[in-house]
């Protein structure tokens, strides 16, 4: 589905739920991850805390007795203090198709969901389009616990091939309501398709002159690349294909009925097709609040 497509699709859905009345949600995040940059080489790791602020006005209109529609408009912004090249902004429209499947609070759902974010990066060679479409069917066993699954693809169209990637990601998740106002949750999830990473023009040069090994030369030379400066003076940033695997864990106390405190770690390796391989790890602090 093509951008344009996607989006007229989307204007089509979010025309019947602008008569209800809107929800508003607002978050802030502050995120330390441990090799932000994606980089093979551990001399190449970079440690950044990113600040992130979303703010999300949401319509839910009931279509029948148990098939419900929600869209959503969300304006969010990414801000890197040691990296201004980090920074963006995202305007997303977002619109998702909820079923029950029978009565009462232990009845299974199902959710289909398709989005359209529009990015104005600090690289301009990352600017573009996102669509990205979702499956996820979701089941309170008890009370307390409950488990989803999720099946979704991403495609982003950039203005150069370096950032142009598209993936697809399967995970699931298992939720406990330890009390009222707390919550832990955990997930795994596994990862196919094209991402960013980045290496200093130390470890670049390395690759390209076989340093590095005769299948890494020949990779990194015909894999779309872009000096981006992204990280300091003469960073490359290139275009991987390969797999992850990522697994995390995640506390949520409710400090009232309309605020809550997110605290997430996640771990996260991934591989390309000539067995690089990508660590990072992340600790994550949000402040959620609905309106």
């Amino acid at each position: 589905m093509t951008p344009t497509r996607l989006a007229s699709t989307l204007a089509l859905l979010l025309l019947p739920s602008l008569a209800p009345a809107a929800t508003y949600r607002a978050s802030l995040t502050t995120d330390w991850t441990e090799n932000l940059s994606r980089s093979s080489s551990a001399r190449d790791w970079q440690d950044v805390l990113t600040l992130h602020a979303d703010a999300t006005a949401a319509w839910s209109r009931q279509l029948t007795g148990n098939l419900t529609l929600i869209t959503e408009v969300e304006a969010a912004a990414q801000l890197a203090p040691d990296f201004s090249q980090l920074s963006q902004g995202e305007l997303t429209l977002r619109a998702e198709a909820r079923r029950k499947f029978g009565l009462g609070p232990l009845a299974p759902t199902l959710a289909g969901r398709l989005a359209l974010t529009g990015r104005a990066a600090g690289i301009e060679q990352d600017n573009g389009l996102t669509q990205h479409l979702a499956l996820q069917a979701g089941k309170r066993l008890t009370e307390s616990w409950r488990i989803a699954a999720t099946a979704e693809t991403w495609k982003h169209h950039a203005r150069t091939d370096a950032f142009d990637i598209s993936y697809r990601r399967y995970f699931g998740e298992v939720s406990w309501d330890i009390t009222e106002r707390w919550q832990l949750s955990s997930g795994y999830g596994r990862f196919n398709g094209s991402f960013t990473a980045n290496a200093s023009a130390f470890v670049w040069n390395r690759a390209l002159t076989g340093l590095l090994g005769p299948a890494i030369q020949e990779y990194y030379t015909i894999t779309p690349q872009a000096v981006t400066d992204s990280y300091g003076p003469g960073w490359v940033t290139y275009k991987v294909h390969g797999t992850a695997r990522y697994w995390w864990l995640q506390l949520s106390p409710a400090l009232s009925d309309t605020t809550t405190i997110t605290l997430r770690y996640e771990n996260t390796l991934m591989k390309n097709i000539v067995n690089v391989k990508y660590r990072q790890l992340s600790w994550s602090a949000a402040l959620v609040h609905r309106f």
